[in-house]
């Protein structure tokens, strides 16, 4: 693995957005700016009220209405890159060094953001990918919120304008709403659109609170202007987001370009 190359020097230009609920430890993410730079946002997620943590508009909707509550209130001051992730430390879903975001964050190359304006923060293709919505293995709560899946033309023409006579066919992206967008890249889109998307997840009795994030999670990457589907060669995305571009076996014992 490279040398962490380090957050942008400069404390406007780079914030960390966290959702967090009521068993997380953020303590972390604050010393993790600290040390880097970086300007911390840390949503409550439980209605009873932490002092130095931000409250969102909703409780429902999970993550979801953390993230799009810092896009809405901060849209015309937005920092250079924003970085949306869970508030605990340790997730299953981090596949670069270790299960700690900690080390995602630390090694995070600025280029691939600025170049792409999306990225998930992982490379692992399952799950989410080649398909989302019609997953090789999945689980029961994918089987439970089927009915999501199928009222998705409605929802998304609703909340992001897709023409449902011309819905894709498929929607593929790596999980876990984790990611990393360009400042650009979030006001591609217009603040109103933010909002009523926001309002949706907030007061929407068409699924439960677990079921908005289940939803929120395959399409966070349409959300923010990107192609149905989005799955990049694990290789190539560990090269381009961290640095780790081989050679290797996974290489194919090549040293790997990253994307710059």
């Amino acid at each position: 693995m490279q040398k962490p190359i380090g957050f942008y020097r400069r404390q406007e230009d780079v914030a960390i957005v966290a959702a967090k609920t009521a068993e997380d430890d953020v303590q972390w993410i604050f010393d993790f700016c600290g040390k880097f730079n970086c300007t911390a946002y840390v949503y409550n997620m439980d209605p009873l009220s932490e002092n130095g943590l931000e409250k969102p508009y909703f409780y429902q909707g999970r993550e979801a209405s953390a993230y799009l509550a810092h896009i809405v209130d901060h849209y015309d001051n937005l920092h250079n890159y924003t970085i949306f992730i869970h508030g605990k430390e340790e997730q299953w879903h981090n596949d670069i060094a270790g299960p700690k975001t900690h080390n995602l964050l630390a090694n995070l190359r600025y280029e691939a953001v600025q170049v792409n304006g999306y990225t998930n923060l992982r490379c692992a293709s399952t799950p989410g990918c080649p398909s989302t919505l019609f997953q090789q293995n999945p689980q029961n709560h994918d089987q439970q919120y089927q009915y999501i899946v199928d009222q998705l033309p409605e929802i998304l023409h609703y909340l992001i304008g897709i023409d449902p006579i011309n819905f894709p066919e498929n929607i593929g992206h790596q999980c876990c709403a984790q990611f990393a967008v360009s400042r650009t890249q979030i006001q591609k889109r217009s603040q109103a659109d933010y909002r009523k998307i926001m309002t949706w997840t907030g007061t929407t009795d068409m699924t439960d609170n677990y079921g908005i994030g289940w939803l929120t999670e395959k399409i966070w990457h349409m959300i923010f202007g990107m192609p149905p589907e989005l799955c990049q060669a694990e290789e190539q995305c560990r090269c381009d987001l961290y640095g780790w571009c081989g050679p290797n076996p996974l290489t194919g014992n090549v040293a790997l370009i990253p994307i710059s």
